[in-house]
């Protein structure tokens, strides 16, 4: 299987957050079916080997007794909270992204930058990774110290551009109705990510040990941007 960058990772997981608002809003009543499609690009397949686009398969999602997605965003070795079935988790692992249906207790796997399957899922408890206030109250400290982490490992060019990209990174585009708060927390839990995975790799380029605090962000941060993601 071919691996998957951290940046490329995180693209889909900015992908599946802004999925994920728009078919919330559009579940809640919040946005027309048909606005909510225009911002949902490519197509679901579902179990029957059916395959639809977005307008009629939120129409399906809907008489399946779907009401809300959350989000799941996960790294090999970490499927953040995912229950199963293994084949499920697997698939999530691959794609670094899951939305989990409720009360259906399907979820939503990307295959392509345009495609999703819907799996067979298990419950998952929507305070499972904790709240959004708690998530905006560690990411208010985190941008701080992962920054702070990076000039002692001494930038060298390729962690340079790498930054620069992320400076680049647009944000997701939020859906009407989306607390502003997780706005701000999915945005900020985004650049943490990808900063730990720039120090990951200079690390690695210097053979250097990775600073615990870059260790312990980085999961903390991809947590806290599927809570945001999931408001």
């Amino acid at each position: 299987m071919t691996e998957v960058s951290c940046a490329e990772r995180i693209r889909r997981a900015a992908a599946a957050g802004q999925t994920a608002w728009w078919l919330n809003a559009v579940l809640a009543g919040r946005v027309p079916g048909d606005t909510g499609a225009d911002q949902l690009t490519g197509s679901v397949g579902f179990p029957d080997g059916n395959r639809e686009t977005w307008l009629p398969a939120i129409g399906r999602l809907r008489r399946d007794g779907v009401t809300q997605v959350a989000v799941r965003l996960t790294e090999p070795g970490d499927p953040a909270g995912l229950p199963g079935p293994p084949p499920t988790t697997r698939a999530a692992l691959a794609a670094g992204a899951a939305l989990v249906t409720s009360p259906h207790c399907s979820a939503l796997v990307p295959v392509t930058a345009t495609t999703w399957q819907v799996l067979p899922g298990a419950p998952v408890p929507g305070d499972a990774l904790g709240t959004l206030a708690e998530a905006r109250s560690l990411m208010r400290t985190a941008m701080a110290d992962v920054t702070a982490a990076l000039p002692g490992l001494e930038p060298d060019d390729a962690a340079l551009a790498q930054v620069a990209l992320l400076r680049e990174m647009a944000d997701p585009l939020p859906a009407p109705g989306v607390d502003p708060r997780a706005v701000e927390v999915s945005g900020t839990a985004l650049r943490v990510w990808w900063l730990t995975c720039i120090a990951d790799d200079l690390c690695a380029r210097q053979a250097r040990s990775v600073p615990a605090l870059v260790r312990e962000l980085r999961p903390l941060a991809r947590r806290a941007a599927s809570v945001a993601f999931s408001c």
